[in-house]
């Protein structure tokens, strides 16, 4: 009986510098279970997306954080291949998706979940012609996800990005921000505009199950205003732990299509945590059932 092709991709520069011992640990495990797996590892941006894009196997294992996962997802759309499943070893430093989709943080139970579950599709978004599996930022998380150091997110994880979009929060930062969502236009001024298929955004803000549909076709549309004061921000700081987004300059929004007006020279996104500046106008899409992702 023919071995099902398997390919494992892992980022060595995630994981505090564990992944290669880990990817390692990973390539036995999955050959003594009966797959005929491969590893390969990142040495640039854009290699995870290579890959995935033209490397052929029937299962493809990430090994890093939301951004090597981002690539590897973005491949497979590009090559239009939805028939392979992937399982996903979070070692990034704050794991949003991992942390939605209750995928465990421990190498040895993440990759369980993967021998033992089932592929279940997932919803991605197109972003002109970038794709994002889970957020696309632009305003103060966008800022602080693009410029916290690398080392100090491996040291402190997502309180890295809470203690500096804490500190942009009453900087004079304001953000134009002008789109189209059905008949609405929206033209006004927040501190964050964001688009997300998750239930965790910087492992600080949390969605509630039963706002967040991983496969409906649908994704969610945040809009932060920049509080007037220390009043209306610990009224929004109430709300985010209740996960409440009505109320009090917050602004929650169900849609499958928007269209994102310039603004701005070179406006600052984050996609999956990865910066992406661009200077153009902006669509983003849901596209339904996308890939397959192996879950519990």
């Amino acid at each position: 009986m023919e071995r099902k092709q398997v390919l494992i991709v892992a980022n060595p520069c995630s994981g505090k510098g564990k992944t290669p011992k880990v990817a390692h640990k990973v390539l036995k495990i999955v050959n003594e279970h009966g797959f005929d797996a491969s590893l390969k590892f990142t040495t640039k941006s854009g290699d995870a997306k290579s890959y995935a894009e033209h490397d052929e196997f029937e299962m493809i294992i990430v090994i890093g954080g939301d951004g090597t996962l981002n690539e590897v997802v973005s491949g497979l759309v590009v090559a239009e291949r939805s028939d392979v499943s992937v399982g996903y070893i979070p070692m990034g430093s704050t794991n949003d998706f991992a942390r939605s989709l209750k995928i465990p943080r421990k190498w040895r139970k993440a990759l369980d979940i993967i021998l033992e579950g089932e592929a279940k599709p997932i919803d991605v978004c197109r972003f002109n012609d970038r794709y994002f599996i889970y957020v696309a930022a632009y305003g103060i998380f966008a800022e602080t996800s693009c410029s916290v150091r690398q080392k100090f997110k491996n040291s402190f994880g997502y309180f890295a990005y809470l203690f500096r979009g804490i500190g942009e929060v009453f900087r004079k930062n304001n953000y134009h921000v002008k789109l189209e969502i059905g008949d609405r236009v929206i033209d006004d001024y927040y501190a964050l505009l964001g688009f997300g298929n998750t239930r965790s955004l910087g492992g600080v803000l949390k969605f509630k199950d039963e706002i967040v549909d991983f496969c409906d076709g649908a994704f969610e549309v945040l809009l932060v205003k920049k509080p007037k004061g220390i009043k209306q921000l610990s009224r929004m700081l109430k709300r985010f732990s209740k996960s409440d987004w009505q109320g009090d300059g917050l602004e929650l929004i169900h849609s499958n299509k928007v269209k994102v007006y310039k603004t701005a020279e070179n406006m600052l996104w984050s996609l999956d945590g990865e910066k992406c500046l661009i200077n153009e106008d902006v669509e983003v899409e849901n596209i339904k059932h996308a890939i397959n992702l192996i879950v519990k």
